[in-house]
């Protein structure tokens, strides 16, 4: 982790960042002083709890868009590359490979991949619709016939 880090204006200052509770805001500005070279936190919420912020403020910032939350409970500052530009003699690229196969970026901005974004909205949505047509398809015992039935390891 590098000794220096850069936060732009231009961010710290728009109104949907003024808008966040301070502790959000506070919270942003710690996971940034804790990322790697390409912008992503290990541990986001060990971080909040070392500054005492609630869970609920890295929420904030998740449903802001300010970070990207991953599974595997990693996360990455969306706005990273407007803020750090590592020179190429001191950068030490992320650890978070597979994460950051998932991000693409606009302008200077990380964002998820549609691919991934979209199979986000659908795989919730295909358990829920699956789910009705099941109850359908149940046979007059309340039971699907064997063909039908799904086992899940």
């Amino acid at each position: 982790m590098a000794e220096r880090r850069m936060v732009s204006k231009a961010v710290l200052h728009s109104p949907s960042f003024l808008a966040m509770p301070v502790a959000a805001q506070m919270l942003y500005v710690h996971l940034e002083l804790f990322a790697d070279d390409d912008g992503f936190v290990a541990t986001p919420l060990q971080v909040a709890r070392m500054m005492g912020i609630p869970k609920r403020f890295y929420q904030i910032l998740v449903d802001q868009a300010f970070v990207i939350h991953f599974d595997s409970g990693v996360c990455v500052i969306r706005h990273w590359l407007q803020h750090n530009k590592v020179s190429p003699s001191r950068y030490n690229p992320t650890v978070y490979e597979t994460e950051k196969a998932r991000l693409r970026t606009e302008g200077r901005t990380y964002c998820l991949c549609q691919h991934d974004a979209d199979m986000m909205l659908t795989q919730d949505r295909v358990g829920k619709d699956r789910l009705g047509q099941d109850r359908l398809e149940q046979d007059s015992a309340g039971k699907l016939p064997l063909s039908q039935r799904r086992f899940v390891f």
